[in-house]
């Protein structure tokens, strides 16, 4: 009677046995850390892949401690042929090793038993390297950019920050006219035609004289120093008229 249950105690476990171990042994668990030294202040990503069973819906589901007081988990129904993939993103606030433990359990179906194996791997978390601005290299998250100095109004500023150029490009411009308005434009323009009118008109009037003086009776040549000393007093006085309208309308404005 001893040997029988003694048998029957050695059967049920071999069936237990049997049924766990191909389960246990398709995990396969593999964790990975990117970067493989990651540093304080950066986020590290860290991965777990492995195979469950292959027929069934497999459900797995993952506990991670990343050996800092950290934790997380997920869960989801594993890929086709029972393989399975979870990424989980830490970043560490202090330097030293960490070793990350993560628990990976395995449902054929939902609902059923859960079958679960264990995992270790250990980081080296190292202290943060300072950033150098200018030197080129971007590095994030401190720098926004790095064009290799530290000169502002480039766009990137001496800090490596990005920065505005708004505010060196010109917006405005000086007048080269001088003049603030259209009718102090045309008033200066007068001024000069004025101006020059009246040298230009003694020297036509000196012309259309010795024109008329050397014509020797010529009643053309007469003819013609009279138009050009008539037409020069015509201009004269268009221009003088001209001048004194502006006058007017600058006093009329107050600006005089």
């Amino acid at each position: 009677m001893a040997m029988r249950k003694k048998f029957l105690f050695l059967l049920v476990l071999f069936l237990v046995f049997s049924a766990i171990v191909p389960i246990y042994a398709q995990f396969g668990i593999l964790v990975e850390v990117s970067p493989t030294s990651p540093t304080v202040g950066a986020s590290a990503t860290i991965t777990v892949t492995g195979a469950g069973p292959s027929t069934g819906s497999p459900y797995a589901w993952v506990d991670i401690s990343f050996g800092d007081g950290g934790s997380s988990n997920a869960n989801d129904f594993t890929n086709p042929g029972g393989t399975f993939h979870f990424s989980f993103i830490h970043t560490y606030a202090s330097e030293g090793a960490r070793t990350i433990t993560v628990e990976v359990c395995i449902e054929e179906t939902i609902g059923a038993p859960r079958v679960c194996d264990t995992v270790t791997t250990l980081v080296t978390v190292s202290a943060a390297i300072p950033n150098v601005c200018g030197n080129g290299i971007l590095e994030a998250p401190v720098e926004q950019c790095d064009d290799g100095n530290t000169d502002n109004g480039d766009g990137c500023d001496s800090n490596c920050q990005i920065e505005s150029l708004t505010s060196s490009i010109a917006t405005s411009y000086d007048n080269p006219l001088l003049d603030n308005n259209i009718l102090e434009f045309l008033r200066r323009v007068i001024i000069f035609l004025f101006t020059s009118s009246i040298y230009l008109a003694v020297l036509m009037i000196i012309i259309g004289s010795y024109t008329m003086v050397t014509s020797g009776g010529v009643p053309t040549k007469i003819d013609k120093g009279k138009q050009i000393i008539l037409w020069t007093l015509a201009a004269f006085a268009m221009i003088a008229v001209s001048r004194g309208i502006i006058e007017l309308v600058w006093i009329f404005l107050g600006k005089k």
